[in-house]
C-alpha cells in the first residue's frame, strides 16, 4: 500500500510539473480587440528586480539530446522542484521522445488510421536501427540517473542488498555495459555455427563475473549471488509457496550451485530434444534430492505439501465447510489414485465401449463412494459443483445392460 501511495504521489508531482511546464510553452494570449480610436492597454512586463524588463518566455522545444536533457534538469532543480518530480519528469519526456523516434521509424499508423494494420512488419534493417535506437535510449537514461526508475527502495535493496552506493552505480554499469555486448552479440548470429554463439557466450559470461568479481569482496559477492545468481533462481523457484528460513535457504544455496556447476542446468549440447528432456529431468531429480537432503524428511514434505495446488485448494474447500485437514488429504488421494485410472481407461482400445462404460461407471461410483464417507453427502454434492469436474463425467457414463428377449 506504501508503493501504491508513494507512485500516485510521483504521478501526481509529475502532472503538476507537465501542466507548469506546458504553461512556461504557451505563448502569451492576444490582448483584446480594441474599437476605433481607442488604445490598446498595454501588457505588463515581469520586472527581473533590477530595473530591467524580463523577456516573456516563448515556446519551448521538447529536449532530444543529452546535453538538452541534462540543462532541463539543471532549470527545474533551479526552481526548487522536488528531484523526484523533476526525475519522473524527465523520464517522461526520454520515453515520449523514442516512443515517437520508433514510430518514425517503423512508419506506424496514426491514432485516426485505423484502416491501417498497426502491427508492421519489421525487416533486418529496420530491426537493427530499433536495436540502436534502444542503446541510445537506455545510455541516456543511465546519464539522467533513471534507468531502472526504482521508485521502491525495497526493490534496489533486494537486488544489490547493503552494497555502498558508489559500488551500486559501478555494478549498474557493468551489468548495462555486458548486457549491450550480449544484445549485439545475438543481433550478429544469424550467420555463425551453434558451437561458435555458445563458445562466444560463454566467454562474455566469464568477463562479465570477473569484472564483477573484481569490483565486489567474497563476502558482497556471496550477498550478490544469494540475490541475483543463476543457482539463487532456480532456488527460489523450487521453493515456491514453501516458507523457508535465511538460514535454510542460505544451507541450501551452496547445494544447488555446486549440482548447476556439474550438470549444467539440465541442458544437451548435442541439439537433441529427446537428450535434452531426460538431461533437465535429470538435473531436477537431482536438484529435488538436494532440497530432501538440505532440509530433512520433516520439512521436504512440507514443502511439498505447500507447492501442491490441489491440496491446497481441496484444504480452503474443506474448511469452508468447517471439515478437519485431513478430509482434504483424503480427497486428494481418493482423486491422485482414481483420476489416472479412469483417463487409463478412456484410453484403453482394446476394451469395446461397452466394457469401458462399465469399468468406468464402477470405478467412478467407488470413489465416489469414498469421497461420500469423508466428506459427508453434502458436502460431496458441494465438491462435485466445484471441484469433481473428474468424477463428473464418470458418474454420468450408464453401464450398459443387458436385452431380454420377451
Amino acid at each position: 500500500m506504501m508503493l501504491r501511495a508513494f507512485l500516485y504521489l510521483s504521478l501526481a508531482l509529475s502532472l503538476a510539473a507537465n501542466v507548469w511546464f506546458i504553461s512556461r510553452s504557451r505563448p502569451a494570449p492576444e490582448s483584446p480587440r480594441t474599437t476605433a480610436g481607442s488604445k490598446q492597454p498595454a501588457a505588463p512586463v515581469p520586472d527581473t528586480g533590477t530595473g530591467e524588463r524580463a523577456p516573456v518566455a516563448g515556446p519551448v522545444n521538447p529536449p532530444t539530446t543529452e546535453a538538452e536533457f541534462k540543462a532541463l534538469r539543471g532549470r527545474l532543480e533551479a526552481l526548487g522542484l522536488p528531484s523526484d518530480v523533476v526525475r519522473v519528469m524527465l523520464l517522461q519526456l526520454v520515453q515520449r521522445g523514442f516512443q515517437r523516434r520508433q514510430a518514425e521509424l517503423l512508419g506506424l499508423a496514426g491514432a485516426d488510421e485505423y484502416w491501417r494494420n498497426p502491427i508492421p512488419r519489421v525487416d533486418p534493417a529496420a530491426q537493427s536501427a530499433l536495436q540502436e535506437l534502444g542503446r541510445e535510449q537506455r545510455r541516456l537514461l543511465r546519464e539522467l540517473g533513471g534507468q531502472d526508475l526504482e521508485l521502491d527502495e525495497n526493490a534496489q535493496r533486494r537486488l544489490f542488498g547493503g552494497l555502498p552506493d558508489a559500488k551500486v552505480a559501478q555494478l549498474k554499469r557493468i551489468l548495462a555495459d555486458y548486457a549491450e555486448l550480449e544484445e549485439a552479440q545475438n543481433s550478429d548470429g544469424s550467420e555463425r555455427g551453434r558451437a561458435e554463439l555458445r563458445a562466444r557466450a560463454e566467454l562474455l559470461a566469464r568477463e562479465k563475473r570477473a569484472d564483477i568479481e573484481r569490483l565486489l569482496t567474497p563476502e558482497e559477492l556471496l550477498n550478490y549471488d544469494l540475490r541475483n545468481s543463476h543457482a539463487a533462481n532456480r532456488l527460489r523457484g523450487k521453493i515456491g509457496q514453501f516458507a523457508v528460513t535465511e538460514t535454510e535457504f542460505r544451507a541450501l544455496y551452496p547445494l544447488f550451485k555446486a549440482t548447476l556447476d556439474t550438470v549444467g542446468g539440465g541442458t544437451d549440447a548435442s541439439g537433441n530434444v529427446a537428450d535434452a528432456r531426460r538431461a533437465r529431468e535429470a538435473a531436477e531429480r537431482q536438484l529435488d534430492e538436494q532440497l530432501r537432503r538440505g532440509l530433512g524428511e520433516a520439512r521436504y514434505q512440507e514443502l511439498q505439501e505447500a507447492n501442491d495446488h490441489l491440496l491446497q485448494q481441496t484444504r480452503a474447500f474443506t474448511a469452508s465447510l468447517n471439515l478437519p485437514p485431513s478430509v482434504a488429504t483424503e480427497v486428494v488421494a481418493v482423486q491422485k489414485e482414481y483420476s489416472p485410472k479412469l483417463t487409463a481407461l478412456d484410453r484403453d482400445r482394446d476394451l469395446t465401449p461397452n466394457q469401458r462404460d462399465a469399468r468406468v461407471s464402477a470405478l467412478g461410483i467407488e470413489a465416489r463412494d469414498r469421497l461420500i464417507r469423508a466428506l459427508g453427502p453434502a458436502g460431496f454434492e458441494a465438491y462435485r459443483r466445484q471441484a469433481g469436474g473428474w468424477l463428473g463425467a464418470a458418474l454420468a457414463r450408464t453401464p450398459p445392460t443387458s436385452s431380454t428377449s420377451p
